[in-house]
């Protein structure tokens, strides 16, 4: 009975997730160029790691499929940000660095500052 009223159980559909931001105050260095990075655990959706070279304005955009809401984390340079994402979604990231203060907007945006508000404490704690 319940299949018939879920036709679709079981079966996720993939959806593309985009977290894209700008980094303010960016300055590009002559000789380098700064990657930043989403990836996920390999425990979850046998993990996966995106790469996107920031422009010279400090904008970035990274695109990865999922099939239904999980962490991923965001590394620039020495830091990480633990965010969540979902098929479809778009996240819209503002900050200096990731340590500093980080604006959200888009898709998930409340839920992604109470995680931030969260990791930070615990590392306080």
């Amino acid at each position: 009975m319940v299949l018939l009223l879920y036709p679709s159980f079981g079966k996720a559909q993939t959806k593309q997730a985009v977290i894209e931001g700008n980094i303010r105050n960016y300055e590009k260095g002559k000789d380098t160029t700064d990657v930043i990075e989403i990836f996920s655990s390999v425990f979850v959706n046998d993990g996966f790691s995106v790469n996107a070279v920031v422009d010279a304005d400090g904008s970035f955009k990274l695109s990865f499929p999922l099939f239904r809401l999980q962490d991923v984390t965001l590394q620039y340079k020495q830091n990480s940000l633990k965010l969540l994402a979902g098929p479809g979604s778009n996240l819209k990231l503002e900050f200096n660095n990731l340590s500093g203060p980080i604006i959200f907007k888009g898709d998930f945006a409340d839920l992604n500052r109470e995680v931030l508000a969260y990791e930070r404490a615990k590392k306080d704690f």
